[in-house]
């Protein structure tokens, strides 16, 4: 059974697998008028029986249902109490909350099946950890999210999405996308639950497929995470997911980790191949066609500009676009994007840009 640590942020609760206590250049480029957003998230079945037995009911909300090969996918799970009387969320691996997912790729086009998993940032797993509270009688909750990519740079060899590349057609093969986990309960009894949606997966324009072959062929081993999974997690080389130095970004006359702005486990592009300069990140933005791919490049390229704001004013202004951008994505993809802002708290602590980063965090709330 993989353990959760759950970080507490207002009505968010954002699964982090860490210990709290460890823990400039100016284009010409105008980006902000071009939105992606081609589907609204869609709501998935939930296991009624889980709704009789326990009294949660279980929604899971997926965005988008069409993709380019190389995309990402946000999965979003609210849970209701059902009932007129406060459910306990109890401290311990017996307690009524989700174990983390477990995510399964398949396609009636492809022989083999492929095993997605979230990667961690730090191999220091809190085993028995946690920090809940009881839902209250007819609450809500947005609970975990998972950003899922098709596939993740450091899977780009598998068998399943190797004969993916080599069947895939501008129309696209379906995918559906299997989501399970189960709810060990204080009774000691345990409950399943369910979800499959289908997602289209075209193939991607072949320039950005040259450059997504290129980033994986860049990439050193040791900046991959560890080929054993812990927890039903990857887990980082070393103690945790930093910097090798290749590819710091420059915002004034100093340079930062890449990881401080790009969300943990995506390499598309990240450490060795990511821009090290706003204007590389506005190229980059502007030479991709609208995918979420583009969108998580966007979400970089935006939190640059607010860092790397001349004045006040032009601080508010980047700041303003950041947030409003983040405010007109479909729920999913939002909560994933503004998780993994809330998520970079300690990594941003003690740097030139921590007041910037907790203005930037406030506005978001």
């Amino acid at each position: 059974m993989s353990i959760m640590f759950f970080k507490n942020t207002g009505m968010f609760y954002i699964p982090a697998l860490c210990l709290l206590a460890l823990y400039a250049c100016w284009g010409d480029a105008d980006l902000s008028q071009d939105k992606f957003v081609p589907f609204e998230g869609e709501s998935l079945y939930s296991s009624p029986q889980l709704a009789e037995d326990v009294g949660i009911k279980v929604t899971a909300s997926v965005y988008p249902s069409e993709i380019y090969y190389g995309d990402m996918a946000y999965l979003l799970v609210s849970e209701e109490n059902l009932t007129d009387h406060e459910l306990k969320r109890l401290p311990g691996p017996r307690s009524l909350q989700p174990t983390p997912f477990r995510v399964e790729i398949t396609s009636p086009e492809i022989s083999s099946k492929y095993e997605w998993y979230e990667e961690a940032d730090t191999s220091l797993v809190c085993e028995y950890a946690y920090q809940c509270e009881n839902l209250r009688g007819g609450g809500v909750i947005m609970g975990d999210r998972q950003t899922i990519e098709f596939p993740p740079l450091e899977d780009w060899n598998e068998p399943f999405w190797k004969e993916m590349r080599q069947k895939t057609t501008p129309e696209g093969i379906e995918c559906v996308l299997t989501v399970r986990y189960g709810y060990s309960l204080p009774e000691d009894s345990r409950k399943e639950d369910t979800f499959s949606t289908t997602i289209l997966v075209k193939a991607r324009p072949e320039g950005e497929m040259e450059l997504l072959e290129k980033w994986f062929s860049s990439t050193p081993e040791t900046l991959f995470p560890q080929g054993e999974i812990q927890h039903f997690c990857k887990i980082p080389r070393g103690l945790s997911l930093k910097s090798s130095g290749k590819s710091d970004i420059n915002i004034g006359f100093n340079s930062y980790d890449p990881w401080l702005f790009i969300r943990t486990g995506n390499r598309k592009p990240s450490d060795p191949n990511n821009p090290t300069t706003l204007a590389g990140w506005r190229h980059l933005e502007k030479s991709l066609e609208p995918s979420t791919l583009r969108d998580e490049v966007r979400f970089t390229r935006l939190q640059l500009e607010y860092y790397s704001a001349s004045s006040q004013a032009k601080k508010a202004e980047t700041r303003k676009e950041l947030v409003d951008w983040l405010h007109s994505l479909p729920q999913a993809q939002r909560v994933s994007m503004v998780s993994s802002l809330k998520s970079k708290e300690n990594q941003f602590r003690n740097t030139k840009l921590q007041k910037a980063y907790f203005e930037l965090i406030n506005a978001l709330d």
